[in-house]
């Protein structure tokens, strides 16, 4: 009886194990046994800090009178600086006479950029092969956070400015927050131009001591649902067999559910109106706006404050170049094949209208910005070309395939640029007066 048990279960687990081979063939046209792991890897990463910026994530940052917020110093195993950001340095930071200086602005993408660069030097390396900048060292200064979007950019770069940052030239790398998140401060009844409502309404809740124990308890649920996903797909990412790969992902597909439904409860519980004794004020919408007006509204605000930017660098001799980054929620002539598609895109993902008409009306604004000086570069196709996965989760953020592309293509565009020429000139008559 005992051997007629193990061996039906023997057959049941082989059969269970063969099924779940021609199950994930047919789910991901991979061969289970010879999988890439980029899919679990993607997957995980959109449950790290930063990535969606949920509400609970607001825990990790603290409200800044100029910025709308920034990182707690301790909040991050990277070292931020006492200014909020991760850096080495401590700002603002004074250059000697042998050193370039470039800072980076934006949201986690260019945050992203920067630490990317700062691994593979992709930047560095192009300026170094100029005459000029042979015996240089270029420092990069990261002024981008999660989930910045202008006019937060312009704000951080006035205050340093007038606090003696020294700089010889900011990248500005933007698209996705200005369009995503502006969207959802309208829905959320914010004023466009505020910082991102995903954030602030619960900073501005703790603040205000308006943070219910309900809410409070809602989002430690998030927090610790949100790492119950994280160990689970880092167990499905160690399955070596299909069958525990498929029971594992039951297991994430339920958690994963249960996390969304415990992020809708928690923005439903959490009140947007008001009161006006509250400590801190933020601006709501005058009135209601249909979408294309948020477009409207939100590239016109893009434009100006990037045109702001040059001009306050550009008096000062400073170089600005300003990258539209590519987004997948941006139709482009790119081809999603099954595997990225299943990590870059969900069809339900409250950004794709914000971010479809956000960047058409950023785009049409090119030509205007470039007539008034400015040095605006559209990189929303740059990656369509590429083949395998560059997108890393179904917000916004790149594979290191991804990132490597993006950092090449800003590496490029600057080192072409006629301001890095003008610069090389200007070096060179210094020494040869």
């Amino acid at each position: 009886m005992v051997r007629l048990f193990a061996i039906n279960l023997l057959i049941l687990s082989v059969l269970f194990e063969i099924t779940s081979v021609v199950v994930y063939l047919v789910r991901t046209g991979e061969f289970f046994y010879t999988r890439s792991k980029s899919r679990v890897d993607a997957s995980r990463a959109q449950f790290e800090p930063d990535q969606s910026a949920p509400a609970a994530d607001s825990l990790l940052f603290q409200l800044h009178p100029y910025f709308g917020f920034v990182k707690k110093p301790d909040s991050h195993s990277n070292t931020v600086n006492s200014s909020g950001f991760t850096s080495q340095y401590q700002y603002p930071f004074k250059k000697t006479s042998n050193q370039f200086v470039i800072g980076v602005f934006g949201g986690s993408v260019a945050a992203g950029f920067t630490a990317h660069e700062l691994q593979t030097h992709l930047l560095e390396s192009a300026l170094k092969r100029l005459p000029s900048f042979r015996d240089k060292e270029i420092v990069f200064l990261g002024f981008a956070n999660g989930a910045y979007k202008q006019p937060q950019q312009l704000l951080v770069l006035s205050y340093f400015l007038s606090v003696g940052q020294d700089l010889d030239m900011v990248i500005n790398i933007d698209g996705f927050n200005e369009a995503a998140l502006s969207y959802q401060n309208v829905k959320s009844g914010l004023e466009h131009s505020m910082p991102a409502s995903i954030l602030m309404l619960p900073l501005a809740d703790l603040a205000n001591k308006d943070f219910s124990s309900e809410t409070f308890v809602q989002t430690l649920e998030v927090v610790r649902t949100r790492n119950q996903v994280r160990e689970a797909l880092t167990a499905e990412n160690n399955c070596r067999l299909a069958g525990c790969y498929t029971l594992r992902w039951i297991q994430t597909r339920v958690l994963i559910n249960r996390y969304q439904e415990k992020i809708s409860a928690l923005n439903r519980a959490k009140s947007n109106t008001q009161d006006h004794n509250a400590l801190i004020h933020l601006d709501k919408n005058a009135g209601p706006l249909d979408d294309s007006q948020i477009a409207e509204r939100t590239a016109e605000l893009w434009a100006q404050s990037s045109l702001m930017m040059n001009e306050l660098l550009t008096v000062r001799k400073i170089l600005y170049f300003h990258i539209i980054q590519p987004n997948q929620y941006y139709p482009t002539r790119r081809q999603f094949s099954s595997e990225e598609r299943s990590i870059a895109i969900d069809e339900n993902n409250p950004n794709r209208i914000g971010v479809e008409n956000g960047y058409a009306g950023f785009l049409a604004r090119i030509g205007n910005l470039r007539g008034a000086g400015v040095k605006v570069f559209d990189g929303s196709g740059v990656l369509d070309q590429v083949k395998g996965i560059v997108y890393s989760d179904n917000c916004c953020h790149y594979s290191k395939l991804g990132n490597d592309v993006f950092g090449k293509y800003v590496a490029d565009i600057i080192v072409a640029s006629p301001g890095i020429r003008s610069e090389e000139r200007s070096d060179k008559d210094k020494r040869n007066p």
